[in-house]
């Protein structure tokens, strides 16, 4: 899992943060992102596992979120990791929020 904090889906990575050995316990990664596009660059490269000869793990699904001009700024890593598809046994679920109130 990984996103932007500066996201308006921000209580979601502070849950996130809170369920850190839940999490952890069940083999699910948490790593915040500089940006919206370092963070979907990560997750693009969950779905690569496949190609390690050493993999641990047969597939792994990928949470990406971020907010709408973060959306604009992952555009290429979105469109790539699209286009290379996910791992057999991966998949990878994008959300995006915006909140034009918030201050």
């Amino acid at each position: 899992i990984s996103g932007y904090r500066g996201s308006p889906l921000g209580a979601y990575d502070q849950q996130l943060w809170r369920a850190a050995g839940d999490l952890k316990a069940h083999g699910i990664e948490f790593v915040p992102g500089l940006n919206e596009e370092i963070a979907a660059t990560s997750v693009w490269g969950s779905q690569q596992v496949s190609l390690q000869a050493d993999r641990k793990v047969e597939g792994v699904f990928g949470i990406w979120y971020g907010k709408g001009p973060g959306v604009d700024r992952s555009g290429d890593a979105i469109k790539h990791g699209n286009m290379a598809g996910t791992s057999a046994l991966g998949g990878v679920l994008c959300v995006a929020g915006d909140d034009h109130a918030c201050k």
